[in-house]
Order: C-alpha cells, then structure tokens, then sequence
C-alpha cells in the first residue's frame, strides 16, 4: 500500500513535510493505487517537481517534492539514473483490481515491456555484457514454478506470462527448425526467386538442431551448477 512506513532524514521526502502514515492518493493528478505505481512514477522523474496528493488523518493536500537523482543497478548490472524521495512502505502486499478495458491494456503493455526486457536480454548476451550463466532451463523453471505456486495463482500466472514472452522471442530467432529460421529461409527464396536445394536445407536443418541441443545442454548444466553450489 501507498500508506508511508518511514520517512529517511535529510531526504526529499523530509524536506516537503511528508510524515510516517502519510499515505499517496496520487502523483500530478495520476491515482496510486499501489507503492509499485508510486515507484514507476518517482524513479522515472529524478529532478523533476513531482506534486503529491497526500492523504492524513481525513485531511487531504499538496506536497511539491523534486525526487532526488541516484544512480542505482539495474537487472543487467548496468548502472542507470532514477528519482528517490527517500521512503519505505510497509511490507503487506493489496490487490489490485481493474475494469477489463484497463487489465488488457495494461496486460499489452506488460506484454511489450516483458518482450523487449528479452530482446534487451538476448542483445547483452551476445554483446558479452550479461554472463550465459544467467541462462536458465527446465529444472530453474519447474523451481520457479513451484515457488510461484506457493504464494499464490497469480504469481504462477504471471511466471507463465514471463515463459511465453521468453519462448515467443526465441522462436523468432533466425535458428533453422524455429519459426524465425523458416521467415529467413522464405525471404532467401523470395529474393532467389526460387526454392533452396534440399541438401541446403537439409544442412540448415542439422545445423539448427545442434545449436538448440547445445543450448539445451548448456542450460540444464547451469541449473544443475546452481543446485550443487547451494
């Protein structure tokens, strides 16, 4: 919840007069309805006047804080600019309920920012700038899974979501026996004007089943190196 747990000295947050139990109704007029929300805003505005809608007590009002610039890690390890005001929120977790409009467009737009987190992902890797020992298989996931099960359906769905983005962009990788690798073989033709040979496919083919059997090895071998490290 958006209600404020702790508020740090010396902090944005301090200096504008925000109080423990404060709670953030919204943000330059956008509802909050979660501390999640609040954070996308914060973290996106790094020395920005953002205006607070502050709930205390039954009064409402206007706080004006400028969240202060930090540089924090990001997923990949590179490190990024993003606002902070210098709060904490309690630990309990709320539901969130939405109208079907607004739950499918904010399920596109998580679908767009899981897909391009894993194009990001796949360009680091080949960059070198994310280690393949980030890489995981069947045996990370069927953990994952049963983690996610234990706290609840939603978090297996969602973990269900993250698969089928990770396995939608990897089709799509130009590897002959996926999808990707097909696409590129139709355009080789349509530019020939003419089929390839069998043999050439037939190589192609070969080709593309040993580098998906070695990324397959190669995944099951991290997960069983991160089983025996624990």
């Amino acid at each position: 919840p958006t209600e404020v747990r702790e508020v740090f000295e010396n902090t944005p947050a301090e200096r504008a007069g925000l109080k423990m139990g404060d709670r953030i109704v919204a943000i330059e007029g956008e509802k909050v309805r979660c501390g999640e929300e609040m954070q996308r805003i914060v973290f996106a505005s790094p020395g920005k006047e953002l205006r607070f809608t502050i709930q205390r007590n039954s009064k409402k009002f206007t706080l004006a804080i400028i969240p202060e610039p930090k540089k924090v890690k990001d997923v990949f390890n590179q490190e990024e600019e993003v606002g902070m005001i210098g709060i904490t929120f309690p630990e309990e977790l709320i539901k969130v309920r939405y109208g079907i409009g607004e739950a499918l467009q904010k399920g596109f737009l998580r679908t767009v920012a899981l897909t391009k987190f894993v194009c990001q992902t796949f360009v680091m890797l080949i960059g070198g700038k994310v280690s393949p020992k980030n890489l995981a298989g069947p045996v990370f996931i069927a953990q994952a899974a049963g983690q996610a099960a234990r706290v609840g359906p939603i978090t297996l769905l969602g973990l269900i979501g993250l698969i089928s983005v990770n396995l939608f962009v990897i089709n799509l990788l130009p590897i002959p026996l996926l999808d990707g690798g097909h696409i590129i073989f139709l355009v080789v033709e349509g530019i020939r004007k003419r089929p390839l040979s069998s043999r050439a496919q037939e190589i192609a083919q070969q080709v593309g089943l040993a580098i998906i059997l070695f990324i397959a090895i190669f995944v099951v071998y991290n997960d069983l190196l991160r089983i025996w490290s624990r």
